[in-house]
């Protein structure tokens, strides 16, 4: 009567193991799911606000009356701003659907002349 007794006990310890190593395995495989997911969180995060930098150095938000630091879902005259400015790509947009070889290279050369000019400045405004 005892191996009856011994054998599913030792059958139900044998399960543990396996359900605690699965689960083990489980807790991994969500943690890099969780890292992957706060990577790509980042990368995007880091995008747009290179984007933003980008748009300040720009000078559109000169065009649309934008301040640096000005929260834009505040009141109804920052989101008009923030409409403004959104308008602004939709026009160039629609304007621009396509672009040529030529003219990618054209933007391409213009804007490094202007991030080695404003490069250029900051190094002579330490000086």
């Amino acid at each position: 009567m005892t191996t009856t007794v011994a054998q599913p006990s030792k059958a139900i310890a044998v399960n543990e193991r396996r359900l605690n190593k699965l689960r083990s395995q489980k807790a991994a495989l969500e943690h890099r799911m969780k890292l992957n997911d706060t990577s790509k969180r980042r990368a995007r995060t880091r995008t747009l606000i290179q984007l933003g930098g980008l748009v300040s150095m720009s000078g559109l938000l000169d065009i649309v009356d934008i301040q640096e630091g000005e929260d834009l879902q505040l009141d109804t005259i920052s989101q008009d701003k923030s409409a403004s400015l959104l308008g602004l790509f939709l026009s160039f947009v629609e304007t621009h659907t396509t672009l040529l070889e030529s003219e990618k290279n054209s933007l391409l050369q213009k804007g490094k002349l202007f991030m080695k000019l404003r490069a250029y400045q900051r190094i002579r405004g330490a000086e």
